[in-house]
């Protein structure tokens, strides 16, 4: 990035302005143009103070106070009340948003407006279960953690082969069939849960970072095989992170990353299958 964007984007943020760079053939970011942003620019809403909710390849959904807002081939213009400030865990596929959660556990599913938009449905009712974070990776595998109590320690996590079946259990949690496909627990209080092409990557309040999913291209920074270690299919430790305070994490395509206390920036998987960066800090 030039230091002349760089300092655009710093003060823009501080002004509570959206900045944005990259493919833009659905106007995803630039609701103006189809061209793509080969600089960061401002991002063309009326929104004051916006949050990034979900970013996609063809999408961008905002929350603007009370509103959720979208930008590109997905249509989104609703006011959902104080529960929009909430929203967070939003999920896609490569078509689209298509769902998230709020501070209370419940779940908003995307659906059909029949008038060619789109809107945020709430799918919970009283004895639905509760969740605490989620996310779907690209081979529409999906985790999610259930929301733990106050003083919980111990975390549930579950997995369902797909994201169809997540939502028929969902539903119906004791029907038939609908059961998930994987339940791990562990200890501590997840702060946050991510997804990329195959692999989950799970940030606890400690600061631990736990990984498990398809292990080519090294994309869960840990050994899957001998001595001591955790299979590639069961959430184990990234031990190379271990004495860091991480406090944020990040994933996509074959690749994950997390950032410590002390800002330090740490990277591993592969930026393309075959090219391989392991566990790099900058």
């Amino acid at each position: 990035m030039a230091e002349n964007s760089r300092d655009k984007l710093t003060n823009g943020n501080d002004s509570g302005l959206l900045y944005a760079a990259g493919f833009n053939a659905h106007k995803q970011l630039n609701p103006t143009t189809t061209e793509d942003l080969r600089d960061f620019e401002a991002v063309s809403t009326d929104a004051k103070g916006p949050r990034v909710l979900f970013a996609g390849w063809s999408t961008t959904v905002i929350i603007d106070g009370t509103r959720v807002l979208s930008l590109g081939y997905q249509r989104i213009d609703q006011d959902l009340g104080p529960i929009a400030q909430e929203l967070h865990s939003a999920i896609a596929d490569h078509d689209a948003f298509k769902a998230c959660v709020d501070d209370a556990g419940r779940l908003y599913v995307v659906e059909d407006d029949r008038s060619g938009g789109h809107i945020l449905v709430c799918k919970s009712v009283d004895s639905s279960p509760r969740i605490g974070r989620l996310a779907l990776a690209s081979n529409n595998r999906i985790a999610m953690t259930a929301k733990q109590a106050p003083n919980g320690n111990l975390c549930h996590l579950t997995e369902f082969e797909t994201y169809e079946s997540f939502l028929k259990w969902y539903e119906d949690p004791s029907g038939e069939g609908n059961y998930p496909v994987g339940h791990h627990m562990l200890p501590g209080r997840p702060k946050d849960l991510r997804s990329n092409v195959a692999t989950f990557i799970l940030l606890f309040h400690d600061g631990s970072v736990w990984t498990w999913g398809d292990s080519r291209y090294q994309s869960l920074g840990r050994r899957v095989t001998g001595d001591g270690a955790t299979p590639a299919h069961q959430p184990g430790v990234v031990e190379d992170l271990g004495g860091l305070v991480i406090e944020s994490i990040a994933a996509g395509g074959w690749q994950a990353a997390a950032i410590s206390e002390d800002k330090a920036l740490y990277l591993w998987g592969a930026t393309a299958p075959g090219v391989q960066i392991q566990n790099r800090s900058t």
